[in-house]
């Protein structure tokens, strides 16, 4: 059985010493892990979870380019 995306998310921002990804980073450590069964769709959701509880916050760069923070450093 397997953790939830958002977990999971979190955990690979706690890897990283910044707290900063991008999300083509995020998208592909999580099919490493859960294999082809991730989608785009997927990832947008979580993402879209954990911003609502001001945990992250999602920067949009360019057009296909996103920079995830951490914002609540307990969570790392």
């Amino acid at each position: 059985m397997y953790a939830p995306l958002t977990v999971i998310i979190l955990d690979i921002l706690r890897r990283k010493r910044s707290g900063v990804a991008r999300d083509s980073e995020l998208l592909k450590e999580l099919r490493k892990l859960y294999g082809k069964e991730v989608t785009l769709k997927d990832l947008n959701r979580a993402l879209m979870e954990l911003e609502l509880r001001k945990i992250i916050y999602v920067e949009p760069v360019k057009k296909n380019l996103r920079l995830i923070h951490v914002i609540d450093r307990t969570y790392l």
